[in-house]
């Protein structure tokens, strides 16, 4: 057998493509503004400059901030210098700029961008979000804490609707665990500015199931959970509930029913069987009238934001070299 030549990559195609991309954020039509009490004139290197500057960052794979600067500061509008340019890591203003820029981008995105489930009927009173956190080694010249370096945690939210990403939290301590998270957050924060008369469904894994905080949420914010079992679960069966078997969305579902905890809890548990693959899952939440086949579904969506943290952890374990003191961590999330 003859062992064909692997494809070879189009390098002046990928660097097009995120030119386009460049040219496409930076237009006048699609980038929004910061508000005037948070811009300040900087004659060396504006604030478009560094957002421009921090979008590139992301969009291109250089190792370090200095390789950065060499290989593509030309296409700068004005290239920093490496004081400037690391300097700006640490300001609080451009962090606030970059933010603020970030939730118009975000909203405006909202606005315009087609709704993926405007098709199922039943969610037309919820706001459906994926979240999730990921973790990757610390930088080279990262500092030490009781002698041994942090990993970092970004957390972020992903809209279904609309696939916008919000980042929500950066992970404190050596490796805070993810419902320390969602707990620092408090559910007012994980509402994401839902408005008054509409459902929030969080979709998070195992990591995020704690009943007592689900009940809280759900009494507080209207927030609801969806997440699947773990191995050490304890549920007893309190009664089967009513589903539709000629429903196609419900192709698959093998039980609807009522669970109640150790704690004395009540649940859904949804026993389902995926007909591609065959793989059974068992699915949780507190939430009390969407279909048994549509939560399932829902659970599925967030495959996508798993997607975009494998790519997220494996495009930035190239740039570690860098410095990645907490600061520049939050600003990185947000570019």
């Amino acid at each position: 057998m003859t062992r064909q030549r692997s494809p070879k990559i189009d390098l002046n195609a990928c660097y097009s493509s995120n030119h386009h991309c460049e040219r496409r954020l930076f237009s006048t039509h699609h980038r929004p503004s910061s508000p005037e009490f948070l811009r300040r004139a900087c004659p060396d290197f504006s604030d478009d400059d560094y957002l421009q500057c921090g979008i590139l960052r992301v969009l291109e794979s250089s190792t370090s901030g200095r390789a950065f600067l060499q290989e593509h500061g030309a296409r700068l509008n004005h290239s920093p210098s490496q004081a400037n340019y690391f300097a700006t890591l640490h300001s609080q203003r451009r962090g606030a700029v970059a933010a603020d820029v970030n939730n118009a981008l975000r909203i405006l995105a909202n606005q315009t961008l087609p709704d993926r489930l405007a098709e199922i009927a039943e969610l037309a009173a919820y706001a459906v979000f994926a979240v999730d956190g990921h973790w990757h080694k610390a930088a080279t010249h990262d500092p030490r804490h009781n002698g041994v370096k942090m990993s970092v945690g970004h957390f972020y939210s992903l809209n279904l609707r609309t696939h916008t990403l919000r980042p929500l939290a950066v992970g404190e301590g050596a490796h805070e665990h993810d419902l320390s998270v969602l707990k620092r957050l408090t559910p007012r924060g994980l509402r994401q500015e839902v408005p008054k008369g509409r459902r929030t469904l969080l979709i998070y894994d195992r990591a995020g199931i704690d009943f007592d905080y689900w009940k809280r949420c759900r009494h507080e914010s209207a927030i609801y959970f969806l997440s699947r079992t773990k191995s050490n679960t304890v549920l007893s069966w309190e009664e089967r509930r009513t589903w539709d078997p000629s429903d196609p969305r419900n192709r698959g579902v093998q039980e609807d029913m009522w669970v109640k905890t150790r704690d004395g809890h009540s649940l859904r548990l949804i026993c389902y069987v995926d007909p591609v693959t065959g793989k059974s899952y068992e699915f949780l939440t507190n939430e009390p009238d969407l279909p048994p086949g549509v939560l399932a579904e829902l659970y599925c969506r967030r495959w996508t934001w798993k997607r975009f943290s494998t790519n997220s952890k494996t495009s930035w374990a190239k740039r570690r070299r860098g410095p990645q003191v907490r600061k520049p961590n939050r600003r990185r999330r947000i570019f």
